[in-house]
Parts: C-alpha cells; sequence; structure tokens
C-alpha cells in the first residue's frame, strides 16, 4: 500500500498537475451549494440522532434498520464543525473523497497512472456518488469502506498477509454502516 502511494504521488509533472486539477474540481463540485438545500426527512432523523446521547443511540436500532456507526460518526463530526445542513452533509462529501483516493490508488496499482486518471475523472462527474455526497446520510461511508475492502482482499491475494487482517477490520466496520455492508463482506467471504 505505501507502495501504491508513493508511486501515486510521483509520476510525471502532467500526470501529477491533471491529478491534482481532478481532485481539485472533484472537491469543488462535491461542496458546490452543499447547504443551500433544508434537510429532507432522512437527513433530518440523522442530526437528531446524531444530538442524543451516546447510549441512546444503539436503542434506536429497534425501530431504525440502520446500524450505529454512521450515526457515531456524525455526532463527533458536529462537535467539530457547524451543526447545519453543510456540517451534516460535509461528513459525506468526506468519505466521497476518501472512495475517490481508494478508487484511484486501487485502479493505479493495477493499471497505472492513466487508467487512474479516467478513473478519477469519471467518478468525479458520477452522478451517482454526487447525490450522495451531498446528502446527510450513509451512503458514501458505505461506497468508501466497500473499495477499501475490495482493495485489501486483492492486496491480500497478492500475498500481503496484513492486508487481510485490515481487510477483516474494515468488514466488521461495513456491517455497522448499512445492512448492505454485510452483504458485501458475505460476497467477499
Amino acid at each position: 500500500m505505501e507502495n501504491i502511494l508513493k508511486k501515486l504521488f510521483y509520476p510525471n509533472l502532467r500526470d501529477k498537475a491533471s491529478l491534482v486539477l481532478i481532485i481539485i474540481i472533484s472537491l469543488a463540485i462535491r461542496l458546490f451549494h452543499l447547504g443551500m438545500q433544508s434537510l429532507f426527512l432522512d437527513e433530518a432523523w440523522s442530526w437528531m440522532v446524531a444530538k442524543l446521547p451516546l447510549v441512546k443511540i444503539p436503542q434506536l436500532m429497534v425501530i431504525d434498520p440502520h446500524p450505529v456507526l454512521y450515526y457515531y460518526l456524525l455526532k463527533f463530526w458536529l462537535y467539530i464543525f457547524p451543526q447545519s445542513e453543510w456540517g451534516i452533509r460535509a461528513l459525506s462529501v468526506l468519505f466521497s473523497m476518501g472512495a475517490f483516493f481508494v478508487l484511484i490508488a486501487f485502479v493505479y496499482r493495477w493499471w497505472g497512472i492513466r487508467p487512474a486518471l479516467f478513473a478519477a475523472w469519471f467518478l468525479a462527474w458520477s452522478t451517482f456518488d454526487l447525490y450522495y455526497a451531498q446528502e446527510g446520510r450513509m451512503y458514501t461511508l458505505l461506497a468508501f469502506l466497500w473499495l477499501l475492502s475490495l482493495l485489501l482482499m486483492v492486496e491480500g491475494f497478492q500475498g500481503n498477509s496484513k492486508a487481510f487482517l485490515y481487510w477483516g477490520v474494515v468488514n466488521s466496520l461495513l456491517a455497522w454502516v448499512h445492512f448492505y455492508g454485510i452483504l458485501v463482506a458475505g460476497v467477499h467471504i
């Protein structure tokens, strides 16, 4: 993994400039109008859950089908960032950008810098990812952990035994983000 990151940030100057430009564009379009719309029902639910005391959050699993990891992360996030539409949605932007970097690292590892630039460009403009990056819900966290899980599994099969340990941790986190995370872990196993 270290070699991937080292190689990724030492390509030729034109590719490096292209990557930086794509990163800036990707972040800018995810932040564009982030706090302009008021919260809709599911986002308001996330905000309400984040305001609860820590011990009350797991009790919601009786009425809310979503596991609690995202709600805990949002609660701590809102200690640092403003409790507003922008603040709530910014956590999703963070996970969207995390998935963006994981995808770049994965594609670069297997196919080189040019395919990684194309993958980054397509993800930067992905309407699916853009929509969920601007929503105060757990879906970009799920995508980030899913991509990270895939990268770690492939690295493990390539002989990096530590990657399987991290893969196990990421898969257990997937199960605490969304029930689809359990499906991802099951398919990998």
